[in-house]
């Protein structure tokens, strides 16, 4: 017996001792948690016994770094979609060294989608051509996109790929009713619908509105208070709208249409689609992810590599949205925000360095896709496929100079292709350089856009601004102001010492048959 206990013990002590061995190994050569959508947060995180969440993953995380990163750390996610409850938020709690990594991977080709969207299922067939699905419980009845078979979905509108021109518009001031006119044939059945909007289409914005009433004789009440700011954005005769969000209008092959009190979403599939095999996934969330550390201790050397986020949202302002420039905005009810708000993003960085997002593809977004802001210093936004966004695809930097020692430094937008931006927000840019300092924005394919193509600077005067140094070289733009008005392939704003334009291929800078006013141009 004796022996035998004595075997055991030794054969136990090996384990250990192998166990020990191989802990010390992998805290030299680097530590790896693999992540599967059907695995189990229980599991220790290995190939074979991956975790499920990426909330789980990063807790793991958190207790490696807690203990002191002594190697490069790597989560790696097998292929599928990990739909998100909440957003991924890392802090410094998540970082890095300025030795060891910390990366967030796809494993191998295989196809990773981080969503913050919600799957639509059980469709069954309405009357004619619509199929009905309600909107799942614990989700709010309030998503402005969907998004079938991979395509975006065409919000029920009128008139269909057309505008109507205002008669007139009444815009008194602050605290009054606004208006616009149309002609009365272009009112229809919908007048009565307490959730229909109106886009008014402007110089190098839009406005969009929620309707309050509809007259027989062609007057729209856009409630109040009305459109505050600058004039020279603001609804007048000879300007252009369309209305939206109407079972009514709901005419045709690819429109959709949400019924938020009854949360009933109806929609006409295209051709070739089928509601019981596409998927169909309206956004829940408005960020997917957010990197964020403090002035003191930033967020350092991570990084994310292949993934697809996609289905981000965003609920526009209750009074609706009063467009500036480049998805920024004013509040319609207060007049605050105009050049200071944007429009948010999906992913965002603040306070991080040396940090990157690298070969991922992101998409299929109600507002704008990437932006790295306060704080940031020497990240890379390089091989990314932005594409099928509401607002802007890249931001870099700040709207105030209130914060000039926070901007960021050093950011490289390398090697990436933007295209398909502004899809609900006309007066988007592909790449958006604010106050910031040493960016240089390179070798991208930027295409197909409302506005304009890159645009730089944040300043309309001449006055000395923390904002120089950029080097804007060898981006292909072309197919841009397909929309709008008073931009060009490149725009810059302010004063910009250091900043060099080089070697760009500028072409097919167009003029929408909506646009007005301002003239456009390759520079």
């Amino acid at each position: 017996m004796c022996a035998m206990r004595a075997a055991r013990t030794m054969k136990a002590f090996g384990v250990l001792l192998v166990s020990v061995c191989m802990l010390a190994m992998s805290a030299h050569a680097g530590s790896k948690l693999y992540v599967a959508p059907d695995g189990s947060n229980d599991n220790p995180g290995s190939r074979k016994q991956p975790l499920r969440s990426l909330r789980e993953a990063r807790e793991r995380v958190r207790q490696i770094v807690k203990g002191g990163l002594e190697a490069d750390v790597e989560v790696i996610l097998r292929e599928g979609t990990y739909w998100l409850a909440e957003p991924l938020h890392l802090d410094e709690r998540d970082s890095g060294t300025s030795q060891h990594s910390i990366t967030y991977t796809a494993y191998g080709n295989e196809d990773v989608v981080v969503s913050g969207g919600t799957q639509l299922t059980d469709w069954k067939e309405g009357r004619g051509e619509l199929w009905v699905a309600r909107v799942p419980e614990g989700v709010d009845a309030d998503f402005r996109e969907l998004y079938v078979g991979g395509r975006r979905a065409v919000r029920a509108r009128t008139p269909n790929g057309a505008m109507i021109p205002l008669t007139g518009a009444d815009m008194p001031g602050r605290g009054k009713e606004a208006s616009i006119s149309v002609s009365p044939d272009c009112i229809g059945a919908w007048k009565d619908n307490d959730d229909v909007e109106v886009l008014i289409n402007a110089n190098w914005a839009i406005n969009w509105k929620p309707v309050a009433s509809v007259n027989d004789d062609g007057r729209v009440s856009l409630g109040s208070p009305s459109i505050q700011g600058p004039r020279y954005n603001i609804p007048r005769k000879g300007r252009w709208c369309f209305f939206e969000n109407a079972r009514s209008m709901l005419n045709q092959p690819g429109e959709w249409y949400l019924n938020e009190k009854s949360r009933k979403v109806y929609y006409w599939p295209r051709k070739g689609e089928s509601m019981e095999e596409d998927t169909a996934v309206a956004p829940r969330l408005t960020h997917l992810l957010t990197v964020r550390g403090s002035k003191d201790t930033p967020v350092r050397n991570v990084h994310f590599r292949g993934i697809r986020f996609m289905h981000a949202g965003w609920e526009l302002p209750k009074a609706g949205y009063r467009g500036i420039q480049a998805c920024h905005y004013i509040d319609p009810v207060t007049g605050k925000g105009g050049t200071n708000r944007a429009i948010p993003s999906a992913i965002t960085f603040r306070h991080a360095r040396d940090c990157s997002i690298e070969d991922c593809r992101i998409a299929h977004l109600g507002a704008s896709g990437v932006r790295l802001a306060h704080g940031c210093r020497e990240n890379s936004v390089t091989r990314n496929r932005v594409y099928d966004v509401s607002g802007n695809g890249i931001m870099v930097g700040l709207s105030t100079e209130r914060q000039a020692r926070l901007v960021p430094v050093g950011t490289r937008v390398r090697n990436n292709r933007v295209y398909n931006c502004g899809q609900e927000f006309w007066g988007a840019i592909g790449i958006w350089v604010g106050f910031a300092k040493n960016v240089s924005v390179t070798h991208n394919l930027v295409r197909d856009l409302p506005y304009g193509g890159i645009s730089v600077g944040w300043e309309w005067n001449p006055s000395p601004k923390p904002c120089k140094n950029h080097t804007i070289a060898y981006n292909h733009i072309h197919h841009v102001l397909k929309r709008l008005a008073d931009s060009g392939g490149i725009y810059t704003l302010g004063y910009q010492p250091g900043t060099e334009l080089t070697g760009n291929h500028i072409h097919h800078v167009l003029r929408g048959p909506y646009a007005m006013g301002s003239p456009n141009n390759g520079f």
